[in-house]
């Protein structure tokens, strides 16, 4: 939020804005940074961004999860096959290479990274308070908030787990 991130084509990120929980990875947290500055606390190539409410998370090029901010403080822990990382709501959900999803939540302090029980997916998406997930067998998914049918599910129900909204063929 009120900030933003960039990544160039040499796989170096580079970040600029409010910097209130460290979202930019400088030392100056609460202090904006009213230029474009590189992160300094990144060391392997950088391959995917994802900038969240008060949150910067980047996949490396090794796999690895990396973020900046209220939630993610760090390397994630026990991820090492990630290609894409997306922020809903205060949760991080991350896409292997294998094909699953992980979500990543902090209470108190203590970040807990749990499988989601859905296979084959090929791309997520967050939206808002909503995540999106496309299988491989053409199908959607999708789970959070649905307070006003944003999720397109027929209904106003909020949902915690993957939720099947479209299959290729339903049409």
């Amino acid at each position: 939020e009120d900030f933003g991130i960039a990544l160039d084509k040499y796989g170096t990120v580079y970040g600029w804005g409010r910097n209130e929980n460290g979202e930019i990875g400088s030392e100056n947290i609460g202090e904006d940074i009213l230029r474009p500055v590189e992160y300094a606390k990144i060391s392997e190539k950088v391959v995917s961004i994802n900038a969240g409410k008060d949150q910067s998370i980047f996949v490396m090029q090794n796999g690895k999860v990396l973020g900046f901010g209220n939630i993610l403080q760090g390397e994630m822990a026990n991820m090492e096959k990630a290609v894409k990382v997306e922020e809903m709501d205060g949760v991080l959900y991350v896409l292997t290479t294998e094909g699953e999803v992980y979500k990543y939540t902090k209470v108190l302090g203590i970040g807990t990274l749990s499988k989601l029980a859905i296979e084959n997916v090929i791309d997520i998406e967050g939206c808002n308070e909503g995540l999106l997930i496309q299988t491989a067998n053409k199908e959607t998914y999708c789970l959070g908030n649905n307070t006003n049918g944003e999720l397109s599910m027929n209904n106003k129900a909020n949902v915690s787990t993957p939720t099947k909204v479209y299959s290729h063929g339903d049409d």
